[in-house]
């Protein structure tokens, strides 16, 4: 998944060397009035899930998927994220090309509340290797045909294995609330980190955060 395919998913809806976290960008400027609360990134795609119900969401080889069922596969999907600890203020990987799955694992990770980090598994092994490290991913999300050539230093959650399928399947597939994650998730809290093409050096880290979505959605 590049950071282009990571922009397109949200469907209907700083430098880390200085820091040791890439530096954040809110994208918005400062307003002298009364400030407009921004909808946070679950929000929006609960949003569009209401907005648009049974219509196709996506499709990818002929498999179409409305609106509601992405919305429930990814509900059980993130449960399973929460369940293992991840949430707000958490940054997952999502190694991937463009794909269904892809997009059900970005919409899993942005309802547990945790931010989601683009790795293109065609990238150079050295590359995913700084955005894994340097970004301070927690877990990683693949399919089996990229699953060997991601780093060994997180460990990665198969969506097309058949025993986590399983598992995620015999999750409730409720909408998640803010009663269901680890902790409160806030405007001012990680969306997503993207990085550059690294074509002077390494690549170098900015996180966006749900404040600064709205001019992306």
């Amino acid at each position: 998944m590049t950071d282009g395919d990571a922009k397109s998913m949200f469907v209907g809806a700083g430098s880390a060397s200085g820091a040791g976290r890439p530096r954040s960008r809110s994208g918005s400027r400062p307003n002298r009035g009364r400030r407009t609360r921004a909808m946070l990134l679950p929000q929006l795609l609960t949003a569009g899930v209401e907005a648009n119900g049974s219509r196709k969401a996506i499709s990818y080889n002929g498999a179409p998927v409305t609106y509601r069922d992405l919305d429930s596969r990814s509900s059980q999907l993130a449960r399973v994220l929460i369940d293992r600890g991840i949430g707000p203020e958490s940054f997952v990987a999502l190694g991937f090309t463009r794909s269904i799955e892809s997009v059900l694992a970005l919409w899993a990770v942005a309802k547990s509340g945790a931010a989601f980090v683009p790795v293109d598994p065609n990238y150079p092994t050295d590359r995913i290797a700084h955005m894994i490290g340097d970004s301070g991913v927690a877990l990683g999300l693949t399919t089996k045909d990229h699953r060997d050539s991601l780093p060994e230093s997180v460990d990665w959650l198969v969506l097309d294995d058949a025993e986590f399928m399983a598992t995620v399947t015999r999750q409730p597939d409720r909408p998640v609330s803010y009663a269901d994650r680890i902790r409160p998730l806030s405007e001012e809290h990680a969306a997503y980190v993207i990085y550059t093409s690294g074509s002077t050096g390494k690549p170098k880290g900015v996180v966006v955060t749900h404040a600064g979505l709205a001019g992306l959605v």
